[in-house]
């Protein structure tokens, strides 16, 4: 589960993902946004889980958040941590962007954390 604020503007909200396409709408309607016609890319200005905090002040794009979460949301507490680890990890060298943390996540029989 991730959980962001995102912001339009002067508004923001607060979203859990994964999430459906209704409620995802419903909540970007509430900042001003016809979220039913797409999912935009918008600023994060706050990210949990805190390993994925390099998304923080970052455009980007929803429909992408949740598919990542909806990957997350597939982990047992075992690959999650392994996951988050990696995902810190990665964030004190270059700066991932969602694609890198996508894949990541989709590839995280693979990863090896010291």
């Amino acid at each position: 589960m991730i959980t962001a604020k995102i912001q339009n503007g002067e508004k923001s909200t607060e979203i859990t993902f994964p999430c459906k396409e209704h409620m995802l709408a419903k909540a970007l309607d509430g900042i001003g946004i016809d979220g039913k016609q797409y999912a935009p890319t918008l600023l994060i200005t706050k990210i949990e889980p805190k390993e994925l905090s390099m998304l923080e002040n970052e455009m980007t794009n929803l429909d992408e958040l949740n598919y990542l979460a909806r990957q997350m949301n597939n982990f047992g507490q075992y690959e999650m941590e392994r996951f988050l680890a990696a995902a810190s990890y990665e964030n004190s060298d270059e700066k991932p962007d969602m694609q890198d943390i996508i894949n990541l996540a989709l590839n995280h029989d693979f990863t090896h954390c010291n």
